[in-house]
């Protein structure tokens, strides 16, 4: 994360953050991208975590007792609704918040 960049006239922030980054890390630096609602992006990865968590959680249950799959509740708070199976469902969970 970079913050206070100096000011150059005559250049946007992205154009700086480009300047300074292919100056200075050249091998390793691929691209950018500018957030202006950094709650919004620390929520995202907050929830990626906790579900990255839970299935951690869930794959050394099932490394434990291979016989039983873990499973959860699709409703809410996990009180009511379907039962899928766990693994899966946080794959996918993981999957569509990586896109």
């Amino acid at each position: 994360m970079v913050r206070n960049l100096p000011h150059v006239s005559g250049q946007s922030i992205s154009d700086k953050v480009n300047h300074f980054f292919k100056t200075n890390d050249l091998n390793s630096y691929i691209c950018q991208q500018a957030v202006y609602n950094a709650h919004k992006y620390s929520k995202l990865v907050k929830k990626g975590e906790r579900l990255q968590n839970r299935l951690d959680y869930d794959q050394l249950k099932i490394e434990r007792n291979p016989d039983k799959r873990p499973t959860t509740k699709t409703g809410f708070l996990g009180l009511w609704g379907k039962r899928i199976d766990s693994i899966e469902h946080y794959n996918q969970q993981i999957d569509e918040g990586a896109r």
